[in-house]
Protein backbone atom coordinates (compact mmCIF):
# COMPACT_ATOMS: atom_id res chain seq x y z
CA UNK A 1 0.00 0.00 0.00
CA UNK A 2 2.56 2.16 0.58
CA UNK A 3 4.42 1.57 -2.11
CA UNK A 4 1.88 2.38 -4.29
CA UNK A 5 1.24 5.12 -3.40
CA UNK A 6 4.50 7.02 -4.37
CA UNK A 7 3.51 5.03 -7.69
CA UNK A 8 0.22 6.52 -8.03
CA UNK A 9 1.41 10.12 -7.32
CA UNK A 10 4.27 10.08 -9.95
CA UNK A 11 1.22 9.84 -12.60
CA UNK A 12 0.02 13.08 -11.15
CA UNK A 13 1.36 16.29 -12.46
CA UNK A 14 2.89 18.26 -10.08
CA UNK A 15 -0.59 20.93 -9.88
CA UNK A 16 -2.57 18.38 -9.44
CA UNK A 17 -0.23 16.87 -6.48
CA UNK A 18 -0.33 19.90 -5.16
CA UNK A 19 -3.99 20.46 -5.25
CA UNK A 20 -4.47 17.05 -3.97
CA UNK A 21 -2.60 17.81 -1.17
CA UNK A 22 -4.61 21.71 -0.42
CA UNK A 23 -7.53 19.62 -0.72
CA UNK A 24 -6.70 17.36 2.33
CA UNK A 25 -5.34 20.02 4.11
CA UNK A 26 -8.94 22.15 3.48
CA UNK A 27 -11.38 19.42 4.24
CA UNK A 28 -9.47 19.53 7.46
CA UNK A 29 -9.18 23.40 8.38
CA UNK A 30 -13.00 23.33 7.35
CA UNK A 31 -13.77 20.16 9.39
CA UNK A 32 -11.88 22.37 12.32
CA UNK A 33 -13.76 26.05 11.34
CA UNK A 34 -17.55 24.46 10.98
CA UNK A 35 -17.09 22.42 14.40
CA UNK A 36 -15.88 26.23 15.88
CA UNK A 37 -18.65 28.10 13.89
CA UNK A 38 -21.14 25.56 15.43
CA UNK A 39 -20.04 25.85 18.85
CA UNK A 40 -20.20 29.58 18.39
CA UNK A 41 -22.84 29.71 17.21
CA UNK A 42 -24.99 27.59 19.50
CA UNK A 43 -23.84 29.60 22.44
CA UNK A 44 -25.13 32.76 20.64
CA UNK A 45 -28.62 30.92 19.83
CA UNK A 46 -29.00 30.39 23.38
CA UNK A 47 -28.56 33.79 24.41
CA UNK A 48 -30.72 34.85 21.82
CA UNK A 49 -33.28 32.06 23.54
CA UNK A 50 -32.50 33.52 27.01
CA UNK A 51 -33.59 37.36 25.27
CA UNK A 52 -36.82 35.93 24.56
CA UNK A 53 -37.18 34.33 27.66
CA UNK A 54 -36.35 37.59 29.76
CA UNK A 55 -38.94 39.31 27.58
CA UNK A 56 -41.94 37.17 29.10
CA UNK A 57 -39.91 37.04 32.83
CA UNK A 58 -41.29 41.11 33.83
CA UNK A 59 -44.59 40.59 32.17
CA UNK A 60 -45.42 37.68 34.70
CA UNK A 61 -43.90 39.27 37.51
CA UNK A 62 -46.14 41.82 36.76
CA UNK A 63 -49.12 39.36 37.17
CA UNK A 64 -48.10 37.90 40.46
CA UNK A 65 -47.52 41.09 41.69
CA UNK A 66 -51.06 42.36 40.58
CA UNK A 67 -52.47 38.89 41.73
CA UNK A 68 -50.72 39.12 45.34
CA UNK A 69 -52.30 42.83 45.77
CA UNK A 70 -55.63 41.51 44.54
CA UNK A 71 -55.55 38.29 47.60
CA UNK A 72 -54.48 40.95 50.22
CA UNK A 73 -57.47 43.48 48.83
CA UNK A 74 -59.73 40.43 48.70
CA UNK A 75 -59.04 39.12 51.75
CA UNK A 76 -58.33 42.02 54.24
CA UNK A 77 -62.32 43.83 53.81
CA UNK A 78 -60.06 47.33 54.20
CA UNK A 79 -60.89 50.66 54.08
CA UNK A 80 -63.03 52.42 51.33
CA UNK A 81 -60.25 53.74 49.80
CA UNK A 82 -58.45 50.37 49.02
CA UNK A 83 -61.72 48.28 48.68
CA UNK A 84 -62.70 50.95 45.66
CA UNK A 85 -58.83 49.82 43.64
CA UNK A 86 -60.08 46.03 43.85
CA UNK A 87 -62.14 46.44 40.34
CA UNK A 88 -59.12 48.29 39.07
CA UNK A 89 -56.49 45.72 40.36
CA UNK A 90 -58.60 42.74 38.95
CA UNK A 91 -58.88 44.97 35.56
CA UNK A 92 -54.65 45.76 35.70
CA UNK A 93 -54.69 41.69 36.69
CA UNK A 94 -56.39 41.37 33.64
CA UNK A 95 -54.99 43.28 31.43
CA UNK A 96 -51.12 42.36 32.40
CA UNK A 97 -52.08 38.86 31.83
CA UNK A 98 -53.65 39.27 28.02
CA UNK A 99 -50.49 41.51 27.26
CA UNK A 100 -48.74 38.40 28.43
CA UNK A 101 -50.57 36.27 26.82
CA UNK A 102 -49.96 38.01 23.72
CA UNK A 103 -46.18 37.79 23.69
CA UNK A 104 -46.13 34.52 24.38
CA UNK A 105 -48.15 33.64 21.65
CA UNK A 106 -46.00 35.27 19.07
CA UNK A 107 -42.61 33.39 20.83
CA UNK A 108 -44.75 29.86 20.63
CA UNK A 109 -42.35 28.58 17.75
CA UNK A 110 -39.68 29.16 20.10
CA UNK A 111 -41.02 28.64 23.70
CA UNK A 112 -43.83 26.02 23.46
CA UNK A 113 -46.03 26.62 26.69
CA UNK A 114 -48.89 25.91 25.78
CA UNK A 115 -50.28 22.96 28.75
CA UNK A 116 -48.73 25.22 31.48
CA UNK A 117 -50.11 28.39 30.07
CA UNK A 118 -53.45 26.67 30.27
CA UNK A 119 -53.22 25.88 33.32
CA UNK A 120 -52.79 29.22 34.56
CA UNK A 121 -55.27 30.84 32.62
CA UNK A 122 -57.90 28.74 33.43
CA UNK A 123 -56.93 29.54 37.33
CA UNK A 124 -57.11 32.38 36.60
CA UNK A 125 -60.82 32.64 34.67
CA UNK A 126 -62.06 30.39 37.59
CA UNK A 127 -60.64 32.85 40.06
CA UNK A 128 -62.96 35.82 38.11
CA UNK A 129 -65.82 33.37 37.35
CA UNK A 130 -66.82 31.86 40.40
CA UNK A 131 -65.50 33.93 43.58
CA UNK A 132 -64.24 32.88 46.52
CA UNK A 133 -66.57 34.75 49.52
CA UNK A 134 -64.54 33.21 52.32
CA UNK A 135 -61.31 33.94 53.25
CA UNK A 136 -59.99 30.91 53.53
CA UNK A 137 -61.26 29.65 49.98
CA UNK A 138 -59.23 32.88 48.60
CA UNK A 139 -56.23 32.25 50.04
CA UNK A 140 -56.40 28.75 48.73
CA UNK A 141 -57.45 29.50 45.04
CA UNK A 142 -54.99 32.23 45.30
CA UNK A 143 -52.67 30.21 46.22
CA UNK A 144 -53.41 27.81 43.45
CA UNK A 145 -52.70 30.35 41.17
CA UNK A 146 -49.55 31.62 42.24
CA UNK A 147 -48.20 28.35 42.48
CA UNK A 148 -49.63 27.67 38.58
CA UNK A 149 -47.43 31.25 37.87
CA UNK A 150 -44.40 30.30 39.86
CA UNK A 151 -44.70 27.01 38.23
CA UNK A 152 -45.02 29.20 34.44
CA UNK A 153 -42.32 31.43 35.62
CA UNK A 154 -39.92 28.32 35.68
CA UNK A 155 -41.14 26.69 32.59
CA UNK A 156 -40.14 30.16 30.52
CA UNK A 157 -36.54 30.08 32.31
CA UNK A 158 -36.32 26.04 31.41
CA UNK A 159 -37.74 26.02 27.63
CA UNK A 160 -35.47 29.48 27.45
CA UNK A 161 -32.39 27.59 28.64
CA UNK A 162 -31.99 30.61 30.87
CA UNK A 163 -31.37 27.57 33.72
CA UNK A 164 -28.70 26.10 31.31
CA UNK A 165 -26.73 29.50 31.05
CA UNK A 166 -23.21 28.75 31.02
CA UNK A 167 -21.38 31.67 32.88
CA UNK A 168 -21.51 31.93 36.57
CA UNK A 169 -22.59 35.75 36.84
CA UNK A 170 -26.12 35.45 34.59
CA UNK A 171 -26.58 31.80 36.14
CA UNK A 172 -27.22 32.79 39.62
CA UNK A 173 -28.70 36.13 38.66
CA UNK A 174 -31.18 33.92 36.52
CA UNK A 175 -31.82 31.70 39.63
CA UNK A 176 -32.85 34.72 41.34
CA UNK A 177 -35.46 35.93 38.49
CA UNK A 178 -36.53 32.35 37.97
CA UNK A 179 -37.10 30.95 41.50
CA UNK A 180 -36.08 33.18 44.60
CA UNK A 181 -37.85 36.32 44.02
CA UNK A 182 -41.05 34.98 42.03
CA UNK A 183 -41.81 32.64 45.44
CA UNK A 184 -40.70 35.90 47.55
CA UNK A 185 -43.39 38.37 45.82
CA UNK A 186 -46.12 35.28 46.68
CA UNK A 187 -44.38 34.57 49.92
CA UNK A 188 -45.32 39.09 50.67
CA UNK A 189 -48.51 38.51 49.15
CA UNK A 190 -49.59 35.31 51.31
CA UNK A 191 -48.02 36.61 54.41
CA UNK A 192 -50.09 40.26 54.01
CA UNK A 193 -52.93 38.11 53.44
CA UNK A 194 -52.67 36.04 55.70
CA UNK A 195 -52.16 38.87 58.98
CA UNK A 196 -55.18 40.70 57.21
CA UNK A 197 -57.14 37.45 57.34
CA UNK A 198 -55.95 37.18 61.43
CA UNK A 199 -57.00 41.06 61.70
CA UNK A 200 -60.46 40.64 60.85
CA UNK A 201 -60.73 37.44 62.84
CA UNK A 202 -60.00 39.34 66.19
CA UNK A 203 -58.00 36.50 67.27
CA UNK A 204 -54.93 34.52 66.01
CA UNK A 205 -55.99 31.14 64.75
CA UNK A 206 -54.13 28.24 65.65
CA UNK A 207 -53.13 27.31 61.73
CA UNK A 208 -52.95 30.13 60.57
CA UNK A 209 -50.42 31.26 63.59
CA UNK A 210 -48.90 27.99 62.46
CA UNK A 211 -48.93 29.50 58.99
CA UNK A 212 -47.40 32.53 59.42
CA UNK A 213 -44.41 31.16 61.74
CA UNK A 214 -44.00 28.94 58.28
CA UNK A 215 -44.51 31.83 55.62
CA UNK A 216 -41.91 34.48 58.12
CA UNK A 217 -39.16 31.61 58.29
CA UNK A 218 -39.64 30.36 54.59
CA UNK A 219 -39.37 34.48 53.66
CA UNK A 220 -35.75 35.44 55.48
CA UNK A 221 -34.64 31.72 53.98
CA UNK A 222 -35.29 32.96 50.69
CA UNK A 223 -33.51 35.83 51.19
CA UNK A 224 -30.44 34.02 52.50
CA UNK A 225 -30.59 32.43 49.31
CA UNK A 226 -30.97 35.05 46.77
CA UNK A 227 -28.48 36.70 48.98
CA UNK A 228 -25.63 33.92 48.65
CA UNK A 229 -26.95 34.11 44.56
CA UNK A 230 -26.34 37.84 44.08
CA UNK A 231 -23.18 37.55 46.29
CA UNK A 232 -21.64 34.85 43.66
CA UNK A 233 -23.11 37.04 40.86
CA UNK A 234 -21.15 40.02 41.53
CA UNK A 235 -18.11 38.45 43.07
CA UNK A 236 -17.92 37.20 38.90
CA UNK A 237 -19.35 40.19 37.36
CA UNK A 238 -18.38 42.93 39.99
CA UNK A 239 -20.14 45.91 37.87
CA UNK A 240 -23.57 43.97 38.92
CA UNK A 241 -22.58 45.16 42.63
CA UNK A 242 -22.83 49.48 41.34
CA UNK A 243 -26.14 48.26 39.36
CA UNK A 244 -27.80 45.70 41.83
CA UNK A 245 -27.04 46.94 45.30
CA UNK A 246 -29.25 50.32 46.23
CA UNK A 247 -32.55 48.01 44.70
CA UNK A 248 -31.64 44.76 46.67
CA UNK A 249 -30.43 46.93 50.04
CA UNK A 250 -34.41 48.24 49.59
CA UNK A 251 -35.46 44.90 49.00
CA UNK A 252 -33.03 43.12 52.00
CA UNK A 253 -34.78 46.08 54.54
CA UNK A 254 -38.12 46.06 53.32
CA UNK A 255 -38.14 41.76 53.94
CA UNK A 256 -36.50 42.27 57.02
CA UNK A 257 -39.00 44.71 58.27
CA UNK A 258 -41.69 41.90 57.02
CA UNK A 259 -40.40 39.70 58.97
CA UNK A 260 -40.12 42.11 62.27
CA UNK A 261 -43.93 43.00 61.92
CA UNK A 262 -44.36 38.75 61.52
CA UNK A 263 -42.07 38.35 64.71
CA UNK A 264 -43.81 41.66 66.72
CA UNK A 265 -47.40 39.71 65.53
CA UNK A 266 -46.43 36.46 66.47
CA UNK A 267 -45.62 37.10 70.10
CA UNK A 268 -47.78 40.11 71.30
CA UNK A 269 -50.73 39.33 69.11
CA UNK A 270 -50.74 43.12 67.70
CA UNK A 271 -52.11 43.10 64.19
CA UNK A 272 -51.01 45.89 62.44
CA UNK A 273 -53.09 46.35 59.53
CA UNK A 274 -51.19 49.06 57.20
CA UNK A 275 -48.01 47.71 58.21
CA UNK A 276 -48.97 44.52 56.31
CA UNK A 277 -49.96 46.12 53.24
CA UNK A 278 -48.02 44.23 50.63
CA UNK A 279 -47.79 47.71 48.04
CA UNK A 280 -44.26 48.37 48.83
CA UNK A 281 -43.07 45.64 49.46
CA UNK A 282 -43.81 44.30 46.07
CA UNK A 283 -43.31 47.89 43.87
CA UNK A 284 -39.70 46.77 45.90
CA UNK A 285 -39.67 43.59 44.58
CA UNK A 286 -40.39 44.95 41.01
CA UNK A 287 -38.00 47.64 41.00
CA UNK A 288 -35.50 45.02 41.81
CA UNK A 289 -36.60 42.53 39.06
CA UNK A 290 -36.58 45.40 36.17
CA UNK A 291 -32.75 46.27 37.36
CA UNK A 292 -31.77 42.67 37.48
CA UNK A 293 -33.72 42.00 34.39
CA UNK A 294 -31.84 44.88 32.78
CA UNK A 295 -28.40 43.49 34.01
CA UNK A 296 -29.20 40.27 32.83
CA UNK A 297 -30.34 41.69 29.23
CA UNK A 298 -26.99 43.47 29.64
CA UNK A 299 -24.83 40.45 30.20
CA UNK A 300 -26.25 38.48 27.59
CA UNK A 301 -25.94 41.15 24.83
CA UNK A 302 -22.56 41.31 25.61
CA UNK A 303 -22.14 38.02 25.82
CA UNK A 304 -23.79 37.72 22.32
CA UNK A 305 -21.22 40.52 20.73
CA UNK A 306 -18.57 38.24 21.86
CA UNK A 307 -19.15 35.07 21.03
CA UNK A 308 -20.13 37.07 17.55
CA UNK A 309 -16.89 38.60 17.53
CA UNK A 310 -15.19 35.35 18.39
CA UNK A 311 -17.18 33.59 15.58
CA UNK A 312 -16.33 35.57 13.03
CA UNK A 313 -12.73 35.65 14.27
CA UNK A 314 -12.50 31.82 13.70
CA UNK A 315 -13.92 32.27 10.15
CA UNK A 316 -11.68 35.37 9.46
CA UNK A 317 -8.57 32.94 10.44
CA UNK A 318 -10.11 29.86 8.36
CA UNK A 319 -10.12 32.21 5.47
CA UNK A 320 -6.95 33.33 5.47
CA UNK A 321 -5.45 30.45 6.05
CA UNK A 322 -7.15 28.95 3.46
CA UNK A 323 -6.12 31.80 0.97
CA UNK A 324 -2.71 31.51 2.70
CA UNK A 325 -2.18 27.65 1.79
CA UNK A 326 -3.48 28.21 -1.46
CA UNK A 327 -0.82 31.12 -2.16
CA UNK A 328 2.02 28.51 -0.66
CA UNK A 329 0.99 25.93 -2.71
CA UNK A 330 1.13 27.96 -6.13
CA UNK A 331 4.56 29.78 -4.58
CA UNK A 332 5.84 26.83 -3.89
CA UNK A 333 4.82 25.05 -7.18
CA UNK A 334 6.20 28.39 -9.29
CA UNK A 335 9.60 28.42 -7.45
CA UNK A 336 10.20 24.67 -8.04
CA UNK A 337 9.25 25.18 -11.97
CA UNK A 338 11.31 28.53 -11.78
CA UNK A 339 14.31 25.76 -9.98
CA UNK A 340 13.82 23.37 -12.65
CA UNK A 341 13.04 25.67 -15.69
CA UNK A 342 9.74 24.06 -16.82
CA UNK A 343 7.49 21.69 -15.31
CA UNK A 344 9.46 18.85 -13.81
CA UNK A 345 7.83 16.41 -16.07
CA UNK A 346 9.25 18.37 -19.88
CA UNK A 347 12.16 18.71 -17.61
CA UNK A 348 12.48 14.55 -17.10
CA UNK A 349 11.38 14.30 -20.58
CA UNK A 350 14.29 16.80 -22.08
CA UNK A 351 16.64 14.57 -19.72
CA UNK A 352 15.27 11.42 -21.40
CA UNK A 353 16.01 12.50 -24.53
CA UNK A 354 19.58 14.09 -23.98
CA UNK A 355 20.76 10.45 -22.21
CA UNK A 356 18.95 8.79 -25.43
CA UNK A 357 21.35 10.61 -27.37
CA UNK A 358 19.37 13.36 -29.07
CA UNK A 359 21.35 16.28 -28.68
CA UNK A 360 19.39 17.93 -30.95
CA UNK A 361 16.33 17.91 -28.95
CA UNK A 362 14.58 21.48 -28.54
CA UNK A 363 14.73 22.88 -24.85
CA UNK A 364 12.42 26.26 -24.04
CA UNK A 365 13.47 28.41 -21.04
CA UNK A 366 12.53 31.22 -20.22
CA UNK A 367 13.44 34.68 -21.07
CA UNK A 368 16.64 35.73 -18.94
CA UNK A 369 16.97 32.05 -17.05
CA UNK A 370 20.38 31.46 -16.81
CA UNK A 371 20.29 29.74 -13.58
CA UNK A 372 17.60 26.80 -13.73
CA UNK A 373 18.30 23.36 -14.31
CA UNK A 374 16.86 23.48 -17.49
CA UNK A 375 19.13 26.19 -18.45
CA UNK A 376 22.13 24.20 -17.20
CA UNK A 377 20.51 21.13 -19.26
CA UNK A 378 20.63 23.69 -22.46
CA UNK A 379 24.34 24.73 -21.70
CA UNK A 380 25.58 20.60 -21.08
CA UNK A 381 23.64 19.82 -24.20
CA UNK A 382 25.53 22.72 -26.58
CA UNK A 383 29.13 21.52 -24.84
CA UNK A 384 28.13 17.98 -25.81
CA UNK A 385 27.41 18.88 -28.99
CA UNK A 386 30.81 21.00 -29.93
CA UNK A 387 32.51 18.25 -27.82
CA UNK A 388 31.17 15.53 -30.59
CA UNK A 389 31.17 17.85 -33.51
CA UNK A 390 35.18 18.14 -32.63
CA UNK A 391 35.20 14.52 -32.40
CA UNK A 392 33.48 14.02 -35.88
CA UNK A 393 36.15 16.85 -37.44
CA UNK A 394 38.79 14.85 -35.89
CA UNK A 395 37.88 11.81 -36.64
CA UNK A 396 37.32 12.98 -40.50
CA UNK A 397 40.76 13.95 -40.16
CA UNK A 398 42.56 11.21 -39.25
CA UNK A 399 40.55 9.24 -41.94
CA UNK A 400 42.18 11.49 -44.36
CA UNK A 401 45.49 11.08 -42.56
CA UNK A 402 44.83 7.06 -43.13
CA UNK A 403 44.01 7.58 -46.58
CA UNK A 404 47.31 9.51 -47.56
CA UNK A 405 49.58 7.53 -45.46
CA UNK A 406 48.12 4.14 -47.29
CA UNK A 407 48.34 5.87 -50.53
CA UNK A 408 51.86 7.19 -49.36
CA UNK A 409 52.56 3.33 -48.23
CA UNK A 410 51.55 1.79 -51.49
CA UNK A 411 53.48 4.09 -53.91
CA UNK A 412 56.47 3.61 -51.29
CA UNK A 413 55.67 -0.42 -51.45
CA UNK A 414 55.76 0.33 -55.42
CA UNK A 415 58.79 1.88 -55.40
CA UNK A 416 60.47 -0.44 -53.05
CA UNK A 417 59.39 -3.34 -55.17
CA UNK A 418 60.56 -1.72 -58.96
CA UNK A 419 64.24 -1.36 -56.88
CA UNK A 420 64.22 -4.94 -55.93
CA UNK A 421 63.55 -5.71 -59.42
CA UNK A 422 66.16 -3.77 -60.70
CA UNK A 423 68.80 -5.19 -57.91
CA UNK A 424 67.89 -8.77 -58.92
CA UNK A 425 68.52 -7.51 -62.80
CA UNK A 426 71.81 -6.09 -62.16
CA UNK A 427 72.67 -9.18 -59.39
CA UNK A 428 72.14 -12.07 -62.54
CA UNK A 429 73.62 -10.04 -64.85
CA UNK A 430 77.01 -10.06 -63.19
CA UNK A 431 76.97 -13.39 -62.60
CA UNK A 432 75.76 -14.70 -65.73
CA UNK A 433 76.81 -12.69 -68.49
CA UNK A 434 75.59 -13.08 -72.19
Amino acid sequence: MLQRLPQKMQRLSYPKRFALIGLVFALALVYLTFGLYRSNQNNIDLSAKEQQGIQLLLPLSEVLRHLALHRFIAVSNAPQNLADATPSVQKWLESTWNTTTEMARNMQHALPLDNAWRRTAHALRQMKITPPTDATEIMAQHNQVSGHLIDLIALVCDKSHLMLDPDEDSFYLVDNLCQKLPRLAALIGESSALIAQEHHRKRSHRELLAREIELRALLLDYLRGFSDNLNKAQTATPALKQSLDPAYLALEQEIRLRAAIMARHMNTGIRALAQADPVYSLNVTREFYQQAISSLDQLLQQRMQRLTWQRNLYLGIACLCMLASVLMFIWLYLSIKAQFGGDPFYVQSVIRKIAQGELNTPISVSCGDGSSVLSDIRIMRGRLQETVEQLQSANSDLCHLSEDLEAKVQERTFQLNEALQHAEAAVQASFWPP
